[in-house]
């Protein structure tokens, strides 16, 4: 296993920047879907997303509380953005992490 980038049992945290093609503002009014699974497609978390300025929608934090469920390994994301308006939908790639075993409880 290549070395983790994530330590089963600490909160996780990330921070996604939306590209400059989308302009600010741009994702007010879309719902948020996202998931965290394992390769074989086994859903291990559906992390908690907020705006960090729900005006500009130029950075979503996507934050776990709660990883000491998680298996070793790699894991994959990936965020769904839907326009309630049209239905619209963006999404992002699909991203890969691994997940190391923590000594302490």
């Amino acid at each position: 296993m290549s070395t983790p980038d994530h330590i089963r049992g600490a909160s996780w945290t990330r921070l996604l920047q939306i590209p400059a093609q989308f302009g600010d503002g741009y994702f007010v009014g879309w719902v948020v879907s996202r998931e965290i699974r394992e390769p074989g497609g086994k859903r291990v978390a559906a992390p908690v997303c907020e705006w960090l300025n729900a005006v500009t929608t130029r950075d979503l934090k996507v934050r776990v509380a709660d990883t000491s469920g998680w298996p070793a390994g790699d894991l994959e994301i990936d965020i769904k953005f839907v326009r309630t308006a049209d239905g619209e939908v963006v999404k992002t790639t699909t991203g890969v992490f691994t997940v190391g075993g923590g000594v302490t409880a």
